[in-house]
């Protein structure tokens, strides 16, 4: 906080980094660097826009979540792929009423290595491409790394709804996998959200909408409507996002009975996918308001004429 203090990075923009380094140490401290890096560097580009900042900020926060629980801890990619790593999950879970999940959360792909391929494996790269594809500063000055990533991240995003499809079929879903000894329409929630609705149907909704944000982005970007493609593009963030706002939630929580374990993981989504809908539209109206596209529409042109 000292060195924030120092830096003149905004005690908002740092504050919540706290609890990310409590959980995950080093990894922490790294997100902490990018944000200072990006927030110095970018201050240029990003003048008088304050909550695009923090909004950026907590984005690349997120990304960093996502990229360390699925190849650091509890490193799901990794599971039935390395020797020795289900043994080792087993020792740190301990019993699994004392972890806020059981521990077949985190180890149900074992086996199961065409989701590990078309799901998780792509999830690394989306979640690495979007703190470039948001920055405004290589979206303006470096814009052949911005479309590369850009493509990069549809890319994977079209290859991930290939692997939830495979995760449909083979009913990997948490309901049905993750705690098999309750029925699937039980104990959905502890705070009466959608209580008794079978949510693998609004996960199926979410994966469609995840789908179309992303062709939609790239189709804006493509006719060179780039302020409705950076409105898509944020839209289609905030529909993958929400799981690293899920686990979060889940990872406060020191329920030690499994139906309310599995009613807090229910809650967890949808109070992630509110907040996550909530604060991508409030960084579209935003970019509405600085004018969207049209300055980057004035900065191709201008490169043509240059090239002419």
């Amino acid at each position: 906080m000292l060195d924030a203090e120092a830096s003149k990075v905004p005690h908002l923009a740092v504050v919540w980094i706290i609890p990310v380094t409590l959980m995950m140490g080093p990894a922490g401290l790294a997100v902490y660097l990018v944000v200072k890096t990006f927030w110095i560097n970018g201050k240029p580009v990003l003048k008088g826009v304050s909550t695009l900042k923090v909004l950026y900020c907590l984005t690349t926060a997120l990304c960093a979540f996502m990229i360390f629980w699925v190849l650091i801890f509890p490193a799901t990619m990794l599971v039935g792929n390395l020797v020795g790593h289900i043994q080792f999950l087993e020792e740190m879970w301990g019993p699994e009423s004392m972890k806020p999940t059981p521990l077949k959360l985190v180890t149900k792909y074992d086996g199961h290595l065409l989701v590990q391929l078309t799901h998780q494996l792509p999830s690394l790269l989306w979640s690495a491409a979007i703190p470039i594809q948001l920055h405004p500063a290589v979206r303006s000055v470096y814009p052949k790394l911005h479309r590369a990533t850009g493509y990069a991240l549809f890319a994977a995003s079209f290859t991930m709804m290939v692997g939830f499809v495979v995760i449909d079929l083979r009913k990997l879903h948490y309901t049905h996998t993750d705690y098999p000894t309750l029925a699937v329409l039980e104990h959905t929630s502890r705070l009466t959200l959608l209580d008794g609705v079978d949510y693998t149907t609004l996960w199926r909704a979410l994966a469609v909408w995840f789908t179309v944000t992303a062709a939609l982005a790239l189709y804006k970007a493509k006719i060179g409507k780039y302020a409705e493609h950076k409105a898509y593009v944020v839209r289609h963030i905030r529909s993958g996002i929400w799981v690293a706002l899920q686990r979060l939630y889940v990872c406060t929580s020191t329920e030690q009975d499994l139906k309310l374990q599995k009613a807090d993981f229910g809650d967890g989504g949808i109070i992630g996918i509110v907040v996550a809908v909530l604060l991508a539209e409030l960084a579209v109206l935003k970019l509405t308001g600085e004018g969207g596209g049209k300055q980057k529409m004035k900065y191709f042109k201008k490169k043509k004429k240059k090239s002419r």
